[in-house]
C-alpha cells in the first residue's frame, strides 16, 4: 500500500512539475516570441536596451527576468528599428486586454 502512494505522489509531482515548466515558457505577463515565426535575424537582440533577448538554437528567446517591458522589440524605437520583421514578438497578453 505505501508503494502506490509513493507512486501517486511521484505522478502528481510530475503533472505539477511539467504545468508549472509549460506556463513559464508561454509566460502571459511578459513578451512572447513565436520559435515558429522568428527567423532569427538578431534584430530585437541588438535594439533591447536590457540584453534580455539572444539567440538559442537560431531563435530569438526572451530572458524574462532581464525584461523590462518596454515594447521596443515590437514597436520598435522611432529610429532604425520599426519592430520585428516577422511579427514574431508578442505583447503580454494583460497589455492586449488593458488596449481594447
Amino acid at each position: 500500500m505505501n508503494k502506490w502512494k509513493i507512486i501517486v505522489i511521484i505522478i502528481f509531482l510530475l503533472v505539477l512539475l511539467t504545468s508549472l515548466m509549460s506556463n513559464k515558457s508561454n509566460n502571459e505577463d511578459g513578451y512572447n516570441i513565436s520559435d515558429v515565426k522568428c527567423i532569427g535575424c538578431e534584430a530585437c537582440v541588438k535594439v533591447c536596451p536590457k540584453k534580455a533577448i539572444s539567440i538559442v538554437d537560431g531563435k530569438a528567446v526572451i530572458d524574462q527576468t532581464k525584461c523590462i517591458q518596454c515594447g521596443i522589440c515590437v514597436n520598435g524605437n522611432n529610429s532604425e528599428y520599426a519592430g520585428c520583421p516577422v511579427d514574431a514578438i508578442s505583447p503580454p497578453k494583460k497589455d492586449e486586454l488593458r488596449n481594447q
